[in-house]
């Protein structure tokens, strides 16, 4: 029996997966595939909260209360405990959680989480789906605004450059610690995928009869969406006056500002400067071309697509009446959200 691990990327449609996994819960388990809720309802973030190192202060430890070493201590051998009740090692299981490859970084982390999913004896396949580095690092610098940030989009760091972009290094972390055979990659492009959708595409990779699965399932069209260019600006700076985490706990003064940002967001997207996606598509180049000849079995080029800046705007400082416009538009947003109005 097998644990089909997918561990992200992050913005590579995964809550668009975890979903759809959620919502057929009961239609997998009849497929002899188990989504487990014990790890979370529909993103398993209990794992990565598991696995990561004591002392970082990371936004899932925080949401958790686990950033005390005390805490921590106390809540892994417990996951430990329910894991060993809940999992039956003859059954196929299905784990998701993009944390795992978006704050992992350290082997001892990895190897740490591998304890954990394979005390019950199954073979674990860990599933990475990356997508085109510029146009990640423009959706992870939306994350970033939502979470907080208050700097402008810039060009990554060297260890910035490493730990998030660099595909093959991070590809082969997760095989020394789990297999070569072990970790299966994909590519998160609608050209690649099958019918250009990873739910879809997901199902192929496990053998599922996805026509026996429901694709009509209720959802939030704009959860987890990215920041258009206007919205974007208007974060930067509100993020300074109101910060999201004060003494380390979650402002509660912004209220459920991360999601009304993105019910607003229908302009056009982020623009990667420049000279940002010159720089990192020839720094890349040869760790994309190494993903692909040894993860993907193609040619020693790289599988993706060159970034496409067409149809999107750059950041900037706005106008007054600009700020102002987009409070309203956000107050209205909280109005409806609460008196159930349709925006």
């Amino acid at each position: 029996m097998t644990i089909y691990f997918h561990i992200g990327s992050p913005k590579t449609g995964t809550t668009s997966l975890q979903q759809f996994l959620a919502a057929n819960r009961s239609r997998l388990a009849d497929q002899g595939y188990q989504f487990p809720s014990f790890l979370g309802e529909q993103n398993h973030t209990k794992l990565a909260a598991y696995a990561v190192n004591e002392g970082r202060m990371l936004p899932i430890l925080i949401d958790l209360r686990l950033t005390d070493k005390e805490k921590l201590a106390v809540f892994r051998p417990r996951l430990e405990e329910i894991f060993t009740k809940k999992i039956n090692s003859d059954a196929n299981y299905i784990f998701s959680n993009e944390h795992c490859l978006g704050f992992l970084s350290a082997k001892e982390e990895k190897e740490r989480l591998k304890g954990l999913v394979t005390r019950t004896g199954q073979d674990v396949q860990i599933i990475i789906y990356f997508r085109e580095p510029v146009a990640y690092h423009a959706s992870r610098f939306s994350t970033n605004v939502k979470m907080g940030r208050t700097r402008t989009i810039a060009r990554p760091s060297d260890s910035q450059m490493d730990e998030w972009y660099d595909y093959y290094s991070i590809a082969m972390e997760w095989a020394h610690v789990f297999g070569k055979d072990n970790v299966t990659v994909r590519i998160f492009s609608r050209d690649v995928m099958k019918q250009g959708d990873i739910r879809q595409d997901f199902c192929e990779v496990l053998g599922l009869d996805d026509s026996l699965l429901d694709f009509h399932y209720a959802t939030d069209p704009t959860a987890n969406r990215s920041l258009d260019y206007l919205i974007a600006s208007f974060m930067l700076e509100f993020n300074a006056l109101v910060p999201r985490y004060i003494d380390n706990r979650v402002n509660p003064f912004r209220g459920d500002l991360a999601h009304l940002s993105e019910v607003i967001s229908t302009r056009e997207g982020i623009l990667v400067p420049e000279r940002v996606a010159t720089f990192m598509t020839e720094k890349l180049e040869a760790s994309m071309a190494r993903l692909n000849k040894e993860f993907l079995g193609g040619e020693e080029t790289s599988p993706f697509a060159p970034y496409n800046g067409e149809g999107k705007s750059a950041l900037r400082k706005l106008r007054r009446k600009e700020f102002l416009e987009v409070y309203a538009q956000l107050w209205s947003a909280k109005i409806a959200k609460e008196k159930g109005l349709k925006l």
